[in-house]
C-alpha cells in the first residue's frame, strides 16, 4: 500500500534520536537541513554526532521521560528490543515514531530525499525496495539542479506581487505560468526582469 507524503515544517521542533551510532548519524544528517531541535540519548555516542553543532546530547540509556515534549522520535539503536519498546511507548502517547528496520512499529517513514533550497522531493517505495528508491533519488538529483532552486526562490518573490496585481485566479495562473516559462528559458533571470516581462503581458481579467 502506498504511503501519503505529508510535508511539515519542523523548524525548531524538538525531536528525539534514541541511539548514537552510524544509523542515528544518518538520520540526523537527513534532519539537519530542516532545522529541528535534535536531542540524542544513548550511552555511547559517535564522535561524528558529538561534533555536530546544536545537538542536545544525553550520555545514558533511554528513559521514558525522554519523550516528554517531543514532536517525533526516531528509535535508531542496534537493539531491536529497545527500538520496539520506544515505538510502543510513542504509540501509547500519540508521538510519531520511526523505528529502524521495524516497519511494523513505525508510524512514519523516512523517504529517500532530494533537497535543493526550498525544493524537497521525497521518494517512497512503501518499504519494498530501498535500492529502487535510491536509484530514483539519484536520477532526481540530476534533474533538480541549483538553478531550479534559484527559480523556486524567484517565483516565491514575485508570487505576492502577481496576486496583488491581478484580481482573478485565472489571470494569476496565466501570469505565473508565463513567469515560470520565462525563468526556465532565460539565463540568470532576476526579479526585475521577470516583473518587467509580466508587465508586458496582455492578460485579460
Amino acid at each position: 500500500m502506498p504511503y501519503f507524503p505529508f510535508f511539515a515544517d519542523i523548524t525548531g521542533r524538538p525531536c528525539l534520536i534514541v541511539g548514537g551510532g552510524r544509523i542515528a548519524l544518518h538520520k540526523i544528517r537527513k534532519l539537519l537541513p530542516f532545522s529541528p531541535e535534535i536531542h540524542v540519548a544513548a550511552p555511547d555516542i559517535s564522535p561524528e554526532i558529538e561534533a555536530l553543532p546544536g545537538i542536545v546530547i544525553s550520555h545514558r540509556d533511554f528513559t521514558d521521560s525522554d519523550l516528554s515534549g517531543m514532536c517525533f522520535v526516531i528509535a535508531a539503536t542496534d537493539d531491536a528490543v529497545v527500538n520496539s519498546y520506544v515505538a510502543r511507548l510513542c504509540l501509547q502517547r500519540g508521538i510519531p515514531c520511526n523505528a529502524v528496520d521495524q516497519p511494523e512499529s513505525c508510524t512514519f517513514f523516512f523517504p529517500a530525499l532530494v533537497q535543493r533550497g526550498d525544493i524537497t522531493v521525497g521518494i517512497s517505495t512503501s518499504g519494498k525496495s530501498p535500492l529502487l528508491a535510491a536509484e530514483i533519488r539519484r536520477q532526481t538529483e540530476e534533474l533538480l539542479t541549483p538553478e531550479m532552486a534559484e527559480i523556486c526562490s524567484l517565483m516565491g518573490c514575485v508570487r505576492g506581487k502577481v496576486r496583488s496585481r491581478f484580481h482573478t485566479e485565472a489571470a494569476r495562473k496565466t501570469a505565473l505560468t508565463a513567469a515560470l516559462g520565462f525563468c526556465l528559458r532565460e539565463e540568470s533571470p532576476d526579479e526585475e526582469r521577470l516583473m518587467n516581462y509580466i508587465d508586458e503581458l496582455e492578460i485579460n481579467e
